[in-house]
């Protein structure tokens, strides 16, 4: 645990040279928006490393950086908490088991129905936190976005797992079809 860095240059660089050689894998989160404020990227080359940013089409967790700190893996996530858990859920987890030898399980989910309506402009990929607030008659969970903020902690808290919406799709009817990717089961080593 390299510890709470402060968002500058200087700093990140500094602790990305002290880690080299010393970790088999670095993941971070924050400073990777793209910004003149993000410095993660243009620390970790600074520092010997390889970066390259990266604009995936989700929500939230469309920022991230990833590179090499001299061999080790790295993976910036985003700072806000929900698109830091869906990145790392995404790529983090299966990158530490194929850095552990492992074969990483591509996080499919799992067939479920929304309760109510959920707008979906299509053209990326939505991922919210979740509640399981019943089951059909063949078992599906039926699950409900667990709070409105996409970013916030409370949502979070009070979720069971993620949902996911593809970014082929619209806007969701109640009792649409979509994916749920649980906690307790999906994102483990």
């Amino acid at each position: 645990d390299a510890g709470i860095v402060r968002d500058n240059a200087t700093d990140l660089a500094s602790t990305f040279r002290k880690l080299a050689g010393t970790v088999d894998a670095v993941i971070s989160s924050g400073g990777v928006g793209g910004s003149q404020t993000d410095h993660i990227a243009a620390a970790l080359v600074a520092a010997g490393g390889t970066a390259r940013e990266l604009r995936v089409a989700q929500r939230p967790g469309k920022p991230l950086v990833t590179g090499t700190l001299d061999g080790a893996p790295f993976l910036g996530l985003a700072g806000n908490t929900v698109a830091a858990l869906v990145d790392l859920c995404l790529y983090g987890l299966p990158m530490l088991a194929a850095r552990a030898g492992t074969i990483p399980a591509c996080p499919s989910g799992q067939a479920a129905v929304a309760q109510s309506a959920v707008r979906h402009a299509g053209g990326r990929t939505d991922f919210a936190p979740a509640t399981i607030v019943g089951r059909t008659s063949d078992g599906r969970s039926i699950i409900e976005p667990s709070g409105r903020s996409i970013s916030g902690l409370v949502p979070l808290l009070a979720a069971d797992g993620l949902m996911e919406i593809g970014e082929e799709r619209g806007d969701v009817p109640a009792g649409g079809p979509v994916t749920f990717h649980p906690f307790r089961t999906r994102f483990q080593l």
